[in-house]
């Protein structure tokens, strides 16, 4: 799993040895948003997690990929 994609937004997905985690950020956005998970299901669901409350809390006005830039908002499981 390298990519993820959730609501038209995609995210790269990384493993983490040391700490033993999975993470991602989306990408293709103006703003930095990044979560993880200790599994493969919590992480997918840290990622939609991640999309929602980007599309809920971005401020009016489009920027890359048709929303708006806001502040950083992180996801995790």
């Amino acid at each position: 799993m390298d990519m993820l994609t959730y609501r038209g937004f995609s995210a790269r997905v990384e493993f983490d040895a040391e700490d033993g985690l999975l993470f991602g950020q989306i990408a293709h956005i103006n703003d930095v948003i990044s979560f993880h998970g200790e599994s493969r299901r919590a992480l997918e669901a840290a990622f939609r997690e991640a999309v929602d409350d980007y599309i809920a809390l971005r401020p009016p006005g489009p920027t890359a990929h048709g929303f708006s830039a806001g502040s950083e908002v992180a996801a995790s499981s």
